[in-house]
């Protein structure tokens, strides 16, 4: 089951490109409100997996936490929205 379709997973991955596309979709479900188990079945790999995930996208961005993971996910995808909508 494909959450997310590869045109939105692209348009999120360019604005994370420090993390790969699995990276982007793992951070992206989990900081939408998913559990880790819950990322783990829609992604059907096991929960250390997306553990192992979220401690890269932690690194990769310097965050200390998944708090603190997911407001700057959180904050890039609102700032792009904003952005665009005051260009338009």
């Amino acid at each position: 089951m494909a959450v997310l379709n590869s045109t939105d997973l692209k348009m999120f991955h360019n604005l994370f490109p420090e993390l790969t596309p699995v990276q982007t979709e793992t951070a992206l479900l989990y900081c939408f409100g998913l559990g880790r188990e819950e990322v783990a079945g829609i992604r059907r790999v096991s929960v250390p997996a997306v553990d192992k995930s979220l401690t890269m996208c932690r690194r990769l961005l310097n965050v200390d936490s998944l708090g603190q993971l997911r407001t700057v996910i959180l904050l890039r995808i609102n700032a792009t929205l904003l952005v665009n909508r005051l260009e338009n």
